[in-house]
């Protein structure tokens, strides 16, 4: 037997404030009771492998990357956001140690609930706690608070430069801000949140009314 590392990485609900992160506004943000259950076992190689599956059918996919400073992202495939995520770690903290994850998805594809960038923060959550990321002195150094690491999450997504010591690449190849990343490392039960953006700032968190529900209608057009 050997013992496994779970996380919860939830879909985001955009309240108010579209597409006003990476200009500088804000945005009022919470988390969906649906998202990513993750499951992460620690390697002795270098070797990510991802486990899961797509569609109505719960049709299994699995990918093997080697961990990589020049890893090169299979563009169109659903691999390019992990790869994305490893090459961007190797090269700002130089990751060595690699996991197995298994995960499931009970959210709709392409259901504007930021899947994608939840694959960025559950692949952070996985090679993080492996390679002890969060108590090296450069992480220590240059990302000091919650929001600095939220940022930091959306510049691998987009490619952008953390400062002048983590260094940005190519990213996925989409440029955003870090609304999303936002989201769904900061939020909680019961509670809304407001960011400001450029930098990242948290400017309030609110009760959400107890009588209130949020309902999601998905169309399926993509």
């Amino acid at each position: 037997e050997q013992s496994a590392k779970a996380f919860w990485v939830p879909g985001r609900v955009e309240i108010a404030g579209k597409h006003t992160d990476y200009c500088g506004g804000r945005s009022l943000l919470a988390a969906t009771s649906k998202g990513f259950a993750v499951v992460s076992v620690d390697r002795d190689d270098d070797v990510c492998r991802i486990f899961t599956t797509f569609g109505r059918l719960r049709e299994k996919s699995s990918v093997s990357l080697h961990i990589s400073k020049d890893l090169e992202p299979r563009q169109g495939h659903w691999s390019a956001y992990p790869a994305t995520a490893i090459r961007r770690l190797a090269r700002n903290f130089d990751i060595q140690h690699g996991v197995d994850i298994a995960l499931e998805c009970d959210l709709e594809e392409s259901s504007g609930m930021s899947t994608s960038s939840a694959v960025i923060c559950y692949m952070w959550m996985a090679l993080a706690e492996r390679n002890g990321i969060q108590k090296l002195p450069r992480f220590t150094d240059n990302l000091q608070t919650p929001e600095e690491l939220y940022s930091y999450l959306g510049f691998i997504e987009n490619g952008q430069n953390c400062g002048s010591v983590l260094v940005g690449d190519k990213g996925v190849g989409t440029f955003g801000g870090s609304e999303d990343h936002t989201a769904i490392m900061s939020s909680q039960p019961g509670k809304i949140k407001m960011f400001s953006y450029c930098p990242t700032k948290h400017e309030g968190t609110f009760d959400f009314p107890s009588d209130w529900t949020f309902v999601i209608g998905v169309s399926g057009a993509i």
